[in-house]
C-alpha cells in the first residue's frame, strides 16, 4: 500500500509563500470535503496489521518537488483537476487559484514534498 501525510508539506520557495499556505490549505480543504484522508499515509501499518499482515514494514520518504519538471507532479495534476471545487468552496478566489497553479509550475519553484509512505507485510502461512 502507499499514501502520504499531505499535511506534513510545510514550506515552499515561491514568490509568494503566504499566497502557497493559503492556497495549499484550500486545496486540502477540498480534498477532505471530498473524502480524501490527508494522514492516511501515516496508519497503513497499523491497517495492513488489522488485516493479519506479519512482518509489516513501513518507508517514508520525501523528495523535492520543483516547478521546473519536465513531467507534471501528481500534485500539479490533482490541482489541476480540483481548481473548481476549491474555488466554489470561496476560501481563494479564482485568481488566487490561478496564480498558486502557475507558481507551482514556475521554473522558480522548489518544495520539499508532503511524506509519501510505501507499507507492506505477509499473509500468516
Amino acid at each position: 500500500m502507499e499514501d502520504a501525510d499531505l499535511v506534513s508539506l510545510k514550506h515552499a520557495s515561491c514568490s509568494d509563500p503566504r499566497l502557497f499556505a493559503r492556497a495549499y490549505a484550500a486545496f486540502l480543504g477540498c480534498m477532505v470535503a471530498n473524502g480524501y484522508q490527508v494522514h492516511l499515509g501515516l496508519h497503513l501499518g497499523d491497517a495492513l496489521r488489522r488485516l493479519g499482515l506479519l512482518t509489516v514494514q513501513v518507508r517514508g520518504f520525501a523528495g523535492e518537488w520543483t516547478g521546473a519538471s519536465p513531467n507534471p507532479s501528481v500534485y500539479l495534476r490533482t490541482f489541476q483537476k480540483i481548481r473548481e471545487k476549491v474555488v466554489a468552496r470561496r476560501e481563494i478566489s479564482a485568481s488566487e487559484a490561478d496564480q498558486f497553479l502557475a507558481e507551482i509550475q514556475s521554473p522558480n519553484f522548489r518544495a520539499i514534498t508532503a511524506i509519501h509512505f510505501i507499507a507492506w507485510g505477509q499473509k500468516p502461512a
